[in-house]
């Protein structure tokens, strides 16, 4: 709101003919920083006073001028362009300002506050000629109650008088000298922030003091009000997005301690999470006053690295704190950035170019500048303004000599701007480090001043002397060298920085304060120059980090006045030095002292089973490439279920003539974790190409199934194919080799026998690639063959601890029980304490033992809440069928011990219990081998949901670009932070075709479309070409694949370590159903993740489902009997073959009833297929038999109930069609009854000796 008219343009200019920044040419004189001046206590009411005000200087003896000299625009000085009038002010002078200002109707009967963010440097204030307060200190906000002193109604008058001797007087000024010269610049006097109006209860918040505690989880607001009673209640709520996380309530002043939600998210440059705030004062339940603020929860600290170097922490994390020296001075505005967009741009900048940190050089900034640090992720330095002149000054050892003796009025106004200044930066987040001296200005009681900052705000580090005189206090000893950097003192008990260095000069024409005369410490003329010398200069930073700094600053963000050493130009039209380049060694110095993510390090993640239990820590997401049809576009349509998933590209790149097409491309930093891939028609004159960093030169090179499963990088398990027993080139073929890369991957296949993209013709790639994505700035060290080589001992180890069962048991504390669960009955293990479940071992026995897998079901509670309800079977990835196979997470063996091995921490309890939901006893002997743990924000509880889609019908038709009647299933539904770690499914199919054509959907945090978008349910458990024979691995697995093609169960598996899905709100996975049949099958999906406190699943105990019979037969699920059609479908049909194969067949123009026909094929002459089929009741029937007839058909006899029915019954046809034939009217008997058809042959016309029957017809 403005409380002001706007004025014409024409009456304002700005003063002077400098240089110019292109905010201030474009400025609106009529809306001059418009912005809420103080976000970190904001309300929705205020009035804003900038804009064009009367000014007269005046002597410093002269009353109150009744004639003014003109117009001056605030907030800017009045040296300043900007202000319109640009005049200096002597020692002996003074400053006036005045204004009307109106007083909005709505704000009758509450207190009205006048609000100046900075006048330099002595304001006296008239509201109405009536004083209202005086201020003294030229950097900090300050405020007025002007209530009584308002007029009822019109216009009120706005006096302000300033009194600022610049470098003649004994306050801080930093770099202001009424003689600017060097590295000293222009006064900047007046009132140089928003002036503003805000109405509030009489009693109100005055001011809030926020402070994080990330060990305790605690936040604590510290609400101060205009008066105290202890009738006020302060209440804190907190929230994280438009989700409330927490809240709490203090009485009698106290300070308000929110317990912060068990998962926190903290604050860092590379992630700068914030929590909203609101803030309320009630009396008697009713609410005074409330503001919105914002709260972070970080924590600055130091400790000794395992050298003995004393570290930066950030978080309990060390850090390199590295940044520009900012002083925030600007060409047209002096101190006042031309607008609020300017102000930022230099923080962004410096974001961008790889800095986590800024020292702010002896200025304060506006809260607003602030507030952008903290929802940018930049530290903060900050300086006390400098003030007095420099005294001895001993900076190469630590001082010897005598301190500056200040006065007694110098050193208590000191001492008051300085608290002044830590109290209004005490809840920004952004501030890490206070410096209260720099380079011996005005030095003074170094030790005691530092130890009362130290006292004063013990969250926070201080460097008590920035390169000036050195004494043994503080938590930082801060060297200056210029140009180049130079460890030249060394301080074993503090952390060492260097504070300053660099100062490249590089003077641009037409960007110059003084064209005639700058300087810097060393000139150039280029920007590659210039470029080159930073380079040079962060290399030679690298070495020293290593030898003890843990922060730097370099000079500078701009040049200043005659300073002609920034990296941009003073009025920010130029940046000077190649961006990329200075990026890039920026990052890799502030990342310096992270443990950098290397091959070492994923694969020692990779048997790290404790790793999945903590959320990761440096965070990242995982996304998938893929051949997935590129029709799939909507779920509301058909195509969503396009199944061409083959030979689709990201792209086609022409590389040194070649076409090569792209098949990864991500942005670094990131990893490759799993690498899938199948083929068809394949020629094997194929190329895959990794190009890692931008690389022309690709890292990996060669036939693509030689570098994936032929153990050209690595051998099993890490590089293999599935299963042993299938034809090579129709297996899957998996590299679970980690190739890590720091900038950027891209992948891509060149093969002269594909045709085009999408093309089915030809070879056809299938490919399924997922990765990790790192947060910004994680240090990473990318994949060559000289890594492979240096890890060849630690990749031997890695494999070898793959493919080994178990944990060692004499590490873990064991828990057993063994008893006879009667139906009904259950049996419970406690665990009290924080520890960690790390093996769970249970064998069970039974009569139907398969029945005992489903309907036995485990059940974990961890610290109070069900995290855990799955069938035994199912759980280990068996399935409700008894299949030894082992992986790295479960092991099923023969002698029905079933055990798994992921880490499964609690708090406080965890109770394990066993059910039996079924008809008859089940024995069962179960332990539980658990370790310590210990427990941080960062922890996880396990969880594993299941659900049986029972009696699922898998759709009417099938089309290749996808149809209606597909749908997708859902699997599990997560909320809240967690990571999915894996699933299994297990499945009976009810026909002798492919159950598994459908894809994957994983929805990650919300997305629209999937980041995971499959190529099929078999590519994705890591085998191919819908093969049912069984294998195991480390990761995937198909314990059964008895009903793959064929009627029976099936079980897959596919566990996740580095391929694992981190999620901050939510996941969804849904799985395409693709019968290649219309028919009914059980499809039992579950799923494994962790969940961090608070998270949940759609996924809870199903006992009517568990407790079920399971289908141990086709017809269990499908009928063998007459349909109301009176129509028996012959897929449905109970099939016994002596010879030959069975399938389920589906040609859609045939128009077959179910659009399916029994298919035999392979048969010999003597081979009989069994047709079982069933009716209620015995009597007369005529049969029917719908056959197909073809050029590949043969000759057939049927029999009914043993007897011979028909003879010689011939199929060949010359094309393609179908026919009744009628088998006659026969007695049948209740219940079961068999035709039999026994193959004899075929006539010389046909192929073949295949038989089809579409379905028997009785009535």
């Amino acid at each position: 709101m403005w409380a002001a008219a706007t004025v014409a343009w024409a009456q304002y200019a700005p003063a002077g003919d400098r240089i110019k920044t292109s905010w201030a040419e474009d400025m609106d004189v009529n809306r001059v920083w418009a912005e809420y001046p103080r976000p970190i206590m904001e309300r929705t009411d205020w009035s804003n006073l900038n804009g064009l005000w009367s000014y007269a200087i005046e002597p410093k003896s002269a009353a109150m001028p009744r004639q003014y000299d003109g117009e001056i625009l605030v907030p800017f000085a009045v040296e300043s362009s900007l202000s319109g009038v640009g005049k200096s002010l002597g020692e002996e002078q003074v400053l006036w300002y005045k204004r009307e200002f109106t007083v909005p109707s709505k704000w009758k009967g509450r207190h009205v506050l006048l609000h100046f963010g900075a006048v330099d440097w002595q304001a006296d204030v008239w509201v109405n000629d009536m004083k209202v307060g005086m201020h003294k200190g030229g950097y900090t906000p300050f405020s007025f109650d002007i209530t009584s002193a308002l007029k009822k109604s019109g216009a009120n008058t706005l006096v302000v008088r300033v009194y600022d001797p610049t470098d003649a007087g004994y306050q801080p000024r930093g770099k202001q000298v009424n003689r600017p010269e060097g590295i000293w610049y222009t006064p900047v006097s007046g009132i140089w922030q928003t002036v503003w109006l805000e109405p509030v209860a009489e009693t109100h918040i005055d001011n809030l003091r926020i402070l994080p505690d990330i060990d305790r989880n605690i936040l604590s607001v510290g609400v101060e009000t205009s008066s105290e009673s202890p009738a006020l209640v302060a209440e804190v709520v907190v929230f994280d997005g438009d989700r409330e996380v927490a809240r709490g309530r203090s009485v009698n002043n106290q300070a308000v301690e929110v317990a912060m939600p068990e998962q926190v998210k903290l604050w860092s440059p590379d992630a700068p999470n914030l929590y909203d705030l609101q803030v309320r004062i009630l009396r008697d339940g009713k609410v005074v006053d409330q503001v919105s603020s914002y709260a972070a929860m970080r924590k600055y600290s130091m400790r000794r690295d395992d050298k003995g170097i004393v570290r930066f922490q950030l978080n309990n994390r060390d850090i390199f704190h590295f940044g520009p020296l900012d002083q925030g001075w600007w060409p047209d505005g002096l101190y006042t950035a031309p607008s609020y967009e300017a102000m930022i741009y230099d923080v962004k900048k410096t974001k961008d170019w790889g800095f986590n940190m800024i020292r702010k050089h002896v200025k304060v900034e506006p809260a607003l500048w602030y507030t952008y640090c903290d929802r940018i992720g930049m530290i903060v330095w900050q300086d006390m303004p400098s003030s007095e002149k420099c005294c001895e000054w001993q900076n190469r050892n630590y001082f010897e000599g005598t301190e500056f003796d200040r006065s007694a009025e110098s050193e208590a106004n000191y001492r008051r701007e300085w608290k002044e200044i830590m109290d209004y930066l005490y809840s920004y987040p952004c501030i890490s480090t206070w410096v209260p001296f720099n380079e011996a200005w005005g030095q003074f009681k170094t030790v005691e001043i530092t130890e009362w900052t130290q006292q004063y705000d013990p969250s926070r580090l201080v460097n008590s002397a920035s390169g000036g005189n050195f004494f043994m206090c503080g938590d930082i000893l801060d060297l200056h060298h210029y140009p180049g950097p130079s460890m030249y003192l060394f301080d074993a008990h503090r952390a060492n920085v260097l504070g300053e260095y660099g100062g490249i000069g590089y003077p641009m024409e037409g960007h110059l304060w003084a064209p005639d005369r700058n300087w810097g410490y060393i000139q150039f003329k280029s920007s590659k120059e210039v470029t080159d010398q930073y380079v040079e200069y962060a290399e030679q930073l690298l070495d020293l980090i290593e030898r003890g700094f843990t922060g730097a600053v370099y000079t500078q963000t701009t040049d200043v006045e005659i300073e002609v050493n920034g990296i941009m130009t003073y009025d920010r039209k130029v940046v000077k030095m190649d961006e990329d380049r200075i990026r890039e060694i920026n990052s890799r110095i502030c990342h310096s002292l992270d443990k950098p993510v290397d091959l070492a390090s994923l694969l020692d993640e990779m048997v790290d089973r404790d790793a999945l239990a903590s959320y990761p820590d440096p965070s990242y997401v995982t996304r998938q490439f893929s051949s997935y049809d590129r029709a799939s576009v909507r779920p509301d349509t058909s195509s969503w279920y396009a199944n061409w998933d083959r030979t689709q590209f990201i792209r086609t790149d022409s590389i040194e003539g070649r076409r090569e097409f792209v098949v990864f491309d991500a942005e670094g930093p990131g990893a490759i974790t799993r690498f899938w891939v199948t083929v068809a028609d394949y020629s094997g004159k194929g190329v895959l190409r990794f190009y890692i960093d931008g690389s022309a030169t690709p890292q990996i090179e060669g036939e693509p199934l030689s570098i994936l499963s032929g153990h050209k990088l690595v051998g099993a398990p890490l590089s293999t194919s599935v299963a042993e027993a299938t034809d090579y080139l129709q297996r899957g073929h998996n590299l679970y080799l980690p190739i890590p890369y720091a900038k950027s991957c891209k992948i891509t296949y060149e093969s002269p026998s594909v045709k085009e993209p999408g093309e089915f013709s030809g070879e056809c790639f299938y490919y399924n690639i997922n990765y990790r994505t790192y947060e910004r700035g994680t240090r990473v060290v990318s994949f060559s063959m000289d890594e492979l080589e240096k890890n060849r001992a630690r990749i031997e180890q890695v494999q070898k601890q793959l493919v080994e069962s178990g944990r060692p048991d004499s590490l873990l504390q064991r828990e057993s029980l063994t008893r006879t669960l009667a139906p009904g009955d259950s049996a419970t293990l406690r665990l009290t304490g924080t520890r960690a479940i790390r093996e769970l071992r249970c064998a069970l026995a039974a009569a139907d033992f398969n029945q005992a897998l489903r309907s036995t079901v485990l059940q974990m509670r961890f610290d109070g809440h069900t995290t855990v309800w799955v069938p035994l079977g199912d759980f280990m990835g068996t399935g409700n069928r008894l299949t030894p196979y082992k992986s790295f997470y479960t092991e099923v063996r023969a002698d029905s011990t079933l055990s798994c091995y992921w880490t499964m921490p609690f708090k406080e309890s965890c109770e394990v219990t066993v059910r039996n939901l079924g008809q008859e006893p089940v024995g069962l002997d179960l332990s539980l081998y658990s370790g310590d743990w210990k427990w941080t924000r960062r922890s996880m509880y396990f969880g594993a949901g299941w659900t049986e889609y029972n009696h699922l019908y898998t759709g009417a038709l099938r089309d290749m670009k996808g149809t209606d009647s597909q749908f997708d299933i859902n699997w599990v539904e997560l909320s809240g932070r967690g990571v999915y770690v894996g699933d299994a499914v297990t499945l009976f199919n009810t026909v002798a075709d492919w159950w598994g054509e459908g894809d994957e959907k994983i929805y990650v945090d919300g997305e629209s479309f999937p980041s995971h978008f499959g190529t099929g349910t078999e590519d994705y458990y890591g085998y191919a070409w819908c093969m049912h024979n069984p294998f195991d691995h480390p990761f995937i697995a198909e314990p059964d694949g008895t009903g793959s093609t064929q009627c029976g169960h099936v079980s897959n598996v596919r566990y996740r370590a580095l391929d694992a899905i981190p999620f901050e709100r939510s996941l969804k996975f849904d799985m395409e159903v693709w019968h290649w049949c219309s028919t009914w099958i059980n499809y039992a999906p579950v799923t494994y993740y962790y969940l961090c406190a608070g998270g949940t699943s759609n996924r809870g105990a199903e006992a009517e489902m568990a407790a079920r019979k399971i289908a141990t037969h086709k017809n269990d699920l499908v009928p063998n009997y007459p349909d109301d059609n009176r129509v028996i479908e012959g897929e449905f049909l109970d099939i016994t073959l002596t010879g030959g194969v069975e399938k389920s067949q589906t040609i859609l123009p045939m128009q077959w009833s179910n659009n399916a026909q029994f298919f035999w094929l392979g048969a010999k002459p003597g081979d009989k297929a069994t047709l079982t089929f069933s009716v209620d009741r015995a009597g007369e029937a005529q049969l029917s038999a719908v056959m197909t007839v073809a050029p590949d058909y043969g000759c057939f006899d049927l029999w009914l109930n043993g007897r011979l029915i028909r003879s010689g019954l011939d199929a060949y046809a010359v094309a393609l069609g179908k026919q009744t034939v009628d088998l006659g009217k026969h007695r049948l008997q209740a219940g079961d009854n068999t035709l039999q058809v026994v193959q004899r042959g075929k006539n010389s016309r046909a192929s073949n000796t295949c038989f089809g029957l579409d379905c028997l017809i009785v009535k």
